[in-house]
């Protein structure tokens, strides 16, 4: 995309689904932005148990093993905003770069941009007012050079201009059950853990699925076998 204009779009979504990207979504491809403007996007509404759980790049969401360059482009009054309660928060009012993903940025002015969580008393963060770099432990790579960023927030968390969460392998606090673990297995357990959730809605194979409308059909759904985790990719 080369001096073009993305102003005033929004990804809306609501309590269930995290949400991502008010102007651009990459997610696992390849992007270039070269001289434009993305000012006044919105991510809203953004909440789940996943292990993002809110709402994710105001503007630009990179995830996914993306590949993002942006060059000379003002990004102005973007937000990213968590839905309301529960503790569902966001990331990078303007840019999110995560999930192993490299971003570079350079010439380019950040202004203005604000994360935050949803109303009410969930506790949430807003993480990178301007750019957040999540899960850098597990391979996001964020560049920057040259840039100027001013007036950015984090609302209730932490990087007004830059946030990066995850950056360190350190253990982190100890787990009430499950004791003290390094990051990739405390990302590990989240995943293993929505996964177990999902497992109650989403049939592990087309046989399970079979079962299930049998045993609705012959009126006896206490039968059913549930799904079980294991059959997801974060194992």
């Amino acid at each position: 995309m080369t001096d073009s204009d993305l102003s005033g779009n929004q990804a809306i979504t609501t309590v269930g689904f995290d949400n991502f990207g008010g102007a651009l979504y990459n997610n696992g491809g390849t992007a270039t932005i070269t001289g434009s403007t993305l000012a006044n996007n919105q991510a809203l509404g953004g909440g789940s148990f996943s292990p993002f759980g809110g709402s994710g790049g105001g503007a630009v969401e990179n995830s996914g093993g993306a590949a993002l360059m942006v060059t000379g482009c003002r990004f102005t009054g973007n937000l990213a905003m968590g839905a309301d309660g529960q503790g569902y928060g966001s990331a990078g009012g303007a840019l999110d770069n995560e999930f192993g993903s490299v971003a570079n940025i350079s010439s380019t002015e950040l202004i203005g941009n604000r994360a935050q969580p949803g109303p009410g008393d969930g506790g949430a963060e807003g993480g990178g007012g301007a750019i957040e770099n999540e899960f850098a432990g597990s391979g996001s790579i964020l560049r920057v050079t040259n840039c100027s960023f001013s007036d950015n927030q984090a609302i209730a968390g932490a990087g007004g201009g830059i946030g990066r969460f995850g950056a360190s392998a350190a253990p982190l606090d100890e787990h009430p059950l499950l004791g003290r673990m390094t990051l990739v297995e405390w990302e590990r357990f989240h995943c293993l853990h929505c996964a177990h959730h999902l497992s109650f809605v989403v049939p592990a194979t087309r046989e399970d699925a079979l079962e299930r409308r049998d045993a609705k059909t012959a009126g006896h759904s206490s039968t059913m076998t549930m799904p079980l985790p294991y059959r997801h990719d974060c194992v």
